[in-house]
């Protein structure tokens, strides 16, 4: 969607640049704003004077490069002969874009309170919100509030120091995880949210994808509005927020769940700041779907996409597994942590953490224990980008028939949270099922069932689980898991 360039009587700045912010350490970051059209305009930086010229429309565009980290605040000033706009108080750092829907959006302001207060001022630690000007919440929007919104793109951006006030409406999985890695390195960190309640993947993928991938063949155009493979719930809430707007004339109404609305509004205006990587948790919205290849599909396309308008074909991508949820409405959530994984072992950049343990014991979709969620992700980048020592996860390395029993063995010793058998493990005669609850018992770094179920097994696979496996060093647990258990090579 276009936004129009304000014909400015002074250089103004694109709305993500901004005081406040950090920039990429390394990059060549193509910084652009508006002029008077014509004008010539000399951008200085730390030393750097760059001149560009705006064009016809206003708009001009200059590229800064980026040098070490650099924790001390600096200038960045756009000049040309009818004034100057300046940005103070910019460091130089790692950008991380956190996005999803609404576990990665939950406030810090709604986590449950813990024993201690937790202190959020951080220098160092920068925080950017994109914040969508309507709702997604069960109602309709007027049609004022609607115009209003257009006008301004439906999404404001807006970069401000980290202090213990404007955490508060901030994501908590971010800004946990920005906090420890800005402590443990020393580096700025520029921590930018993304993220709106309910969105689907589709949401998030440009028109180009939509438009030619198979998979969402039946969501072209207008067909997302009545096709079954666009999530019902969804639709409805789109048809009930735009119910006025719709009644007062207005023509072909946007709204964040459309298929690449997201993507053109929300994500496409920050392609101008390079990010060090990506942290994502969303799926929700999708695991209703039971096809598995088409949830991964779905995945790799948009990190695909993504990663071209960065023009970072390496971009990482850190995945939240979704977590438990004991809601027998949601069947499927199994299937769609297996697709995260699948994707996570396909693509040596992307990674995933696992938090199985951490959801709900009940329907709840907002479990509200966020700070081992950015704790995790915060230890899988340390380890993974910066070389740092951490915690490790329990996986499974292969799985075999020895005799009467399916042995699962995973990459390190285990223990059980609780001192009893593994819990959540079962077996099957064939991979579709159906699957039975194993008894399961514990030695070493090996897990051992007998094999009268049959030779295909499963853990955590369910919608209401207790899982108590986790590694006997790192007490993290063990992902969910399935496999087929070949006879032992003799």
């Amino acid at each position: 969607m276009g936004i129009a360039l304000p014909l400015a009587a002074q250089p103004e700045f694109d709305r993500v640049f901004q005081s406040n912010m950090v920039l990429q350490r390394g990059a060549v970051v193509p910084v652009r704003g508006t002029a008077k059209p014509g004008s010539e305009v000399e951008l200085t930086w730390k030393g750097q004077v760059v001149k560009t010229r705006a064009g016809a429309d206003g708009a001009w565009k200059a590229d800064l490069r980026m040098g070490k980290a650099d924790a001390k605040p600096s200038t960045l000033s756009a000049r040309d002969s009818e004034g100057t706009a300046v940005l103070e108080n910019v460091l130089v750092g790692d950008v991380w874009l956190a996005s999803g829907q609404s576990n990665m959006e939950f406030m810090v302001s709604q986590v449950r309170p813990g024993k201690e207060k937790a202190d959020w001022n951080v220098p160092g630690v920068r925080l950017m919100k994109v914040k969508y000007l309507l709702h997604t919440k069960p109602g309709s929007f007027t049609p004022q509030q609607y115009a209003a919104a257009e006008k301004q793109g439906f999404f404001s951006f807006k970069w401000q120091e980290m202090n213990d006030t404007t955490v508060r409406d901030f994501s908590a999985v971010a800004a946990y995880f920005a906090r420890r890695v800005q402590r443990e390195t020393g580096v700025p960190i520029g921590i930018i949210c993304n993220a709106l309640g309910g969105t689907g993947m589709e949401s998030w993928t440009p028109e180009s994808v939509i438009d030619t991938a198979p998979v969402y063949e039946g969501i072209r155009g207008d067909g997302w509005q009545s096709s079954p493979d666009f999530d019902a719930w969804m639709r409805g809430r789109v048809k009930e927020n735009l119910r006025r707007v719709v009644a007062a004339g207005v023509q072909n109404p946007v709204h964040p769940f459309a298929p690449a609305m997201l993507y053109n509004a929300a994500l496409e205006p920050l392609g101008c700041m390079p990010v060090k990587g990506v942290l994502w948790y969303q799926g929700e919205s999708n695991a209703d779907d039971p096809d598995l290849q088409r949830n991964a599909i779905k995945l790799s396309l948009m990190i695909g996409a993504w990663r071209k308008l960065y023009g970072n074909e390496k971009l990482p991508f850190f995945l939240v597994q979704l977590p438990r949820i004991a809601d027998p409405k949601r069947p499927h959530w199994g299937a769609f942590r297996r697709a995260q994984a699948q994707v996570a072992d396909a693509d040596p950049d992307v990674d995933l953490i696992c938090t199985v343990d951490l959801g709900s014991t009940d329907a709840n979709v907002h479990p509200p224990l966020k700070e081992p969620v950015g704790l995790r992700l915060a230890d899988l980048v340390l380890g993974r980008v910066y070389g740092k020592a951490v915690p490790r996860y329990p996986r499974v390395t292969v799985s075999r028939r020895e005799g009467a029993h399916l042995v699962v063995q995973f990459s390190e010793p285990l223990k059980t949270t609780d001192g009893k058998p593994p819990r959540g493990f079962e077996t099957a005669p064939e991979a579709s099922g159906p699957y039975a609850p194993a008894s399961a018992e514990l030695r070493g770094n090996r897990v051992v069932m007998p094999a009268t179920g049959g030779c295909y097994w499963r853990y955590n696979e369910g919608t209401s689980l207790d899982p108590n496996l986790v590694s006997k060093k790192s007490a993290l647990p063990a992902f969910p898991a399935c496999g087929a258990a070949a006879p032992k090579q003799q």
